[in-house]
């Protein structure tokens, strides 16, 4: 049984319900077989529960993003991840210029996007002039993609400028000062 409970733990949304409505029907299976009493075991109860609780916390989730993503215009492999993921810091493996310097924690990391685009993540990201800023320094943190032949043109996320790179509304953050 307790397997099985690491499983349905383990399922992310539909699969999550379905391993979740699997494991009750066994369960019930198993109280029926032993003489028919209908009664819930309180590990029954509990397992139900869980299960539920995982449901209802990972379509929330699942479908706050997809709102997002669908607010903003831009598809998940731009959004996601949201936050970098951990052990990345000081990791810049980008391969388009930044319009600032990096901290010694700072990451730029870049995946491959369709169609050759480049979908770059960063943070720790220090300016030493910012619009948002009045003119003064700042660190930066945001998402931005990138193409050779992008200079100029119209992206999914707006107007890139002389780099080939555009910031994706809604996923850059300015700090002011140093």
């Amino acid at each position: 049984m307790r397997r099985t409970n690491h499983r349905v733990a383990a399922r992310v949304g539909s699969h999550a319900l379905a391993g979740a409505i699997a494991f009750i029907n066994s369960q019930m299976g198993y109280v029926l077989a032993l003489g028919g009493v209908m009664k819930l075991s309180v590990r029954l109860a509990s397992a139900v529960v869980i299960a539920l609780v995982l449901v209802v916390a990972i379509s929330t989730y699942h479908s706050s993003n997809t709102a997002r993503a669908q607010a903003s215009g831009l598809p998940d492999w731009i959004l996601q991840p949201e936050v970098l993921p951990s052990g990345l810091e000081g990791f810049d493996n980008c391969t388009f210029a930044l319009n600032g310097v990096l901290e010694p924690d700072g990451t730029c990391w870049e995946r491959s996007g369709p169609q050759g685009i480049k979908r770059e993540q960063f943070s720790g990201l220090r300016v030493l002039s910012l619009q948002a800023c009045g003119g003064g320094p700042g660190h930066v943190a945001g998402i931005r993609i990138c193409r050779l032949d992008f200079p100029g043109q119209l992206t999914l996320c707006g107007r890139a400028g002389p780099r080939g790179c555009a910031g994706c509304p809604g996923t850059v953050t300015v700090t002011c000062g140093l």
